[in-house]
């Protein structure tokens, strides 16, 4: 069911992440391609391709790239006692907003408020390849354009 998967498996719902976007955003922050951690965007009950779509509209609103994002797996199956349990059985933590009930209930559940204790659970981020010269820390201003309208009356 989930071959595909990394080493650390997050399970949250495909309903949860698409109605809050900050939820994909904040895990999008911890958790990069290049982690060994998978999130399952577990749809029961839900076409696969409406799903896809759906996350993948997403991680737009999160500010994500696709192809910059964490390593997700779209798991579109009907749902039920026996999947939740087959799953419960291959994922490490449940990310949900809210309590989870059934047999997902018994795994490790953590929300947008502790979201960084997932990334206690994953290996540690890979490297980054070291850089010859200095670094010179960036900071990035964000300036709005303010559009004066003109003055009334005559000028003195």
């Amino acid at each position: 069911m989930l071959d595909d998967a990394r080493e650390l498996v997050v399970l949250a719902y495909a309903d949860e992440l698409v109605a809050e976007p900050l939820a994909l955003a904040a895990f999008g922050a911890l958790f990069g391609p290049g982690d060994d951690a998978t999130l399952v965007i577990y749809a029961p009950g839900q076409g696969e391709q409406l799903v896809v779509a759906r996350a993948l509209r997403a991680l737009e609103m999160a500010g994500i790239p696709a192809e910059a994002g964490p390593d997700m797996l779209v798991l579109a199956v009907p749902g039920g006692e026996a999947t939740e349990a087959a799953l419960a059985g291959h994922v490490d933590a449940v990310y949900s907003r809210g309590p989870v009930a059934g047999p997902l209930g018994a795994v490790p559940r953590y929300g947008m408020a502790d979201v960084a204790g997932l990334r206690a659970l994953a290996a540690p981020p890979p490297e980054l390849p070291s850089q010859e010269g200095p670094v010179v820390p960036v900071v990035m201003c964000v300036w709005q354009r303010i559009a004066f309208l003109p003055a009334t009356g005559p000028r003195e």
